[in-house]
């Protein structure tokens, strides 16, 4: 939640998660192209304060199971494809694992 501004809209993008051995590693992304600024509708910003009020974790999407940690990128990778394929959205020919919190 760190990295998203509510009063301008702008998201960083500044960290990669990863998980080793189900140990979870934070660091710098490979590319400085991958550290950016995403400014979100304002229709999405309005959703994502109302889901912070029920939300208990530093992480945006945090994990149901382990505590104090996000989303697994594969499982957040898994389940946009999923959607995406629901809605005959074709697949990114590059997939990305930046996360924020």
């Amino acid at each position: 939640w760190d990295d998203l501004n509510f009063d301008n809209g702008e998201l960083r993008i500044t960290k990669t998660a990863t998980f080793i051995k189900g140990e979870l590693h934070i660091t710098e992304p490979k590319t400085k192209s991958s550290v950016r600024m995403i400014v979100l509708p304002s229709s999405l910003l309005e959703v994502l304060k109302k889901y912070k009020a029920t939300v208990n974790s530093r992480w945006m999407f945090p994990s149901p199971v382990k505590e104090d940690c996000p989303l697994t990128p594969n499982f957040v990778r898994h389940r946009m494809q999923q959607t995406l394929e629901r809605r005959s959205v074709k697949r990114s020919e590059k997939p990305t694992s930046a996360i924020t919190h």
